[in-house]
């Protein structure tokens, strides 16, 4: 049928101008003959588009199950040790099965029950003066305004938050371990005061330290297992510790 109603239009289109219906008759022929091959091919090419379409659907509909059964998995997971940390005291915690030795070297004695490969240090700037022109004005009466003096003595400033270095925060059963590109951070256990966790913050109150410690863990599922670990570890490793500095100080 291609073939043919190929050839009519061919014909049709080279003859002569003496034959003027000719032409004409040959075109309406060669329209019949290509028709009906057209329809089929423009079938085809719906059929083919819309095949390719409900592939890509089906895809995606894959992809998204698979993403949300791994999403599932992690925060199954994330949710099991966050029990296991939060539970009662007496119960014996775990250590993790495969320590990441690539960024954290154990001492003898020492076990690593909690980690987070990607993990930030966050800092607070120092106070920063506030400039003569954003210095509050107080309005006491009409026409009488009193800038507040924004000198050394002065608690006005500005307190901002910035990330300091990037790497991998860990907990073991001595201390938190922080395995960042610049710098390499050691926090004992007995040393924590307080522990507070802001979304994916994580805010430490340590002995000594003026400025809370925070790391901020990019896992959201990671983070309060992170954070439970260390509230955990640190009161088994003040409580352990509560009996020699009792001894020690009867002694004394």
């Amino acid at each position: 049928m291609l073939v043919l109603g190929g050839v009519a239009v061919v014909l049709a289109l080279t003859a002569g101008r003496s034959q003027a219906k000719l032409p004409v008759w040959m075109c309406a022929a060669g329209a019949v003959l290509l028709a009906p091959e057209l329809l089929r091919k423009g079938r085809q090419i719906r059929q083919r588009r819309a095949e390719a379409m409900r592939l890509r659907q089906d895809a995606n509909v894959q992809r998204a199950a698979a993403l949300a059964a791994a999403e599932q998995s992690r925060r199954t997971a994330a949710q099991a040790s966050f029990d296991r940390f939060v539970a009662a005291a007496d119960e014996a915690l775990t250590p993790l099965p495969e320590p990441p030795r690539r960024h954290l070297s154990l001492v003898a004695g020492e076990q690593c029950f909690a980690w987070a490969e990607s993990a930030a240090h966050v800092t607070t700037r120092k106070p920063l003066p506030v400039s003569h022109a954003n210095r509050p004005i107080v309005r006491i009466d009409a026409g009488l305004r009193y800038k507040i003096d924004a000198g050394p003595r002065n608690p006005l400033a500005d307190h901002t938050e910035r990330i300091s270095d990037r790497g991998a925060l860990g907990v073991t059963n001595r201390r938190i371990v922080f395995d960042g590109a610049r710098e390499m951070l050691n926090i004992p256990l007995e040393k924590i005061l307080q522990v507070h966790l802001d979304g994916n913050r994580i805010i430490l109150l340590v002995q000594q330290q003026f400025h809370p410690v925070i790391f901020y863990v990019a896992d959201r599922y990671q983070a309060p297992v992170v954070a439970a670990a260390i509230f955990r570890l640190a009161r088994v490793r003040q409580e352990a510790q509560q009996p020699v500095d009792a001894v020690d100080t009867g002694r004394a």
